[in-house]
């Protein structure tokens, strides 16, 4: 994760949906989604041919196969799990990306209080996967409209 281990697991007491938003824009692309990952590592032997690890995620039974290859400079199976497991995580958290506007009078889930790596949960419709855990990794503030404060969160998909 790039926060580094930054933020706190709301994804029960923090819920919000649309109606909780002044605006609320859904960014979901399911392109470069990878439900499995095929970790390749090095050949030292030759004609034994390089280790391989394929690793299924957690949306390996929602999407139909598709897997992401990860080369990887060792034959050490639990470097290639790992880079193979980082691969799935990455490409499942860019599927889907949030960006919630609320204003400072009208904030009923305390969104604009979230800070960089908080996970929460948001009820979407039911195209885009219906109830999903997000990670906030962006937040700003505007001053527009006579001095209220627009507070503007984006997040993405947290697994």
């Amino acid at each position: 994760d790039w926060v580094g281990g930054r933020g706190q697991d709301l994804t029960t007491p923090v819920a919000f949906g649309p109606e909780d938003c002044r605006e609320l824009r859904i960014g979901f692309d399911a392109q470069a989604l990878a439900t499995h990952g095929v970790g390749i590592g090095a050949d030292p032997d030759g004609p034994c041919g390089p280790a391989v690890v394929v690793r299924s995620g957690a949306l390996a039974g929602t999407y139909l196969r598709r897997d992401a290859v990860v080369d990887v400079d060792t034959s050490d199976a639990g470097e290639l799990q790992a880079r193979a497991d980082h691969e799935i995580a990455v490409r499942a958290r860019a599927r889907l990306r949030l960006e919630a506007v609320v204003e400072e009078t009208h904030d009923p889930k305390g969104l604009a209080a979230l800070g960089l790596g908080d996970r929460v949960t948001c009820d979407l419709p039911a195209v885009l996967g219906g109830t999903q855990s997000v990670r906030v990794i962006s937040r700003a503030v505007s001053l527009e409209d006579r001095a209220i404060h627009h507070f503007t969160v984006e997040m993405e998909a947290a697994s």
